[in-house]
């Protein structure tokens, strides 16, 4: 953070993928490359990507890609509520829509492609005598992000 009065701990960085509904695929066809994204509606995450660019890598090369769409929001959930409803392409952090790519609500899309993993932080006030609420539930964070978070790199598609 820019305010020194706050304490910025990295959790860990939790990948991401490009998802859509299947009736949306279907309908609209699949990228099979970064630059045919920008004929599909993509939704748009506001803070994750406010110039509208993707950047996808693979083996060989960074794609950033200029992508547009009728959707944006500051708030994930509405984004991937709006890929179930087939309504566009949108990015997630794995963990968020694991659920939803076991069920098949939810395919991933040009995964020869990596979005750049999400990089997660705990923030709180500098303090000399950290509440033990506030240290416990640090320690809470770091624990869950350590087991739960490689589970999910573990299970790209």
């Amino acid at each position: 953070p820019k305010d020194a009065s706050y304490i910025a701990v990295p959790l860990t960085k939790a990948p991401q993928v490009l998802v859509a509904a299947p009736a949306y695929l279907a309908s609209k066809g699949i990228p099979g490359k970064p630059s045919d994204l920008v004929g599909h509606n993509c939704l748009l995450h506001s803070i994750k990507a406010p110039a509208h660019i993707w950047l996808l890598k693979n083996a060989d090369e960074e794609c950033p890609v200029q992508v547009s769409g009728t959707m944006r929001s500051n708030l994930g959930d509405i984004l991937k509520s709006a890929a179930l409803s087939g309504y566009g392409i949108s990015m997630h952090p794995y963990y968020m829509v694991s659920g939803e790519l076991a069920s098949g609500r939810l395919v991933p899309v040009l995964q020869r492609y990596t979005p750049p993993s999400l990089e997660i932080y705990v923030i709180y006030p500098t303090r000399q005598n950290l509440p033990l609420r506030v240290k416990t539930f640090v320690a809470h964070l770091k624990e869950w992000a350590e087991v739960t978070l490689p589970a999910f790199e573990g299970s790209r598609m």
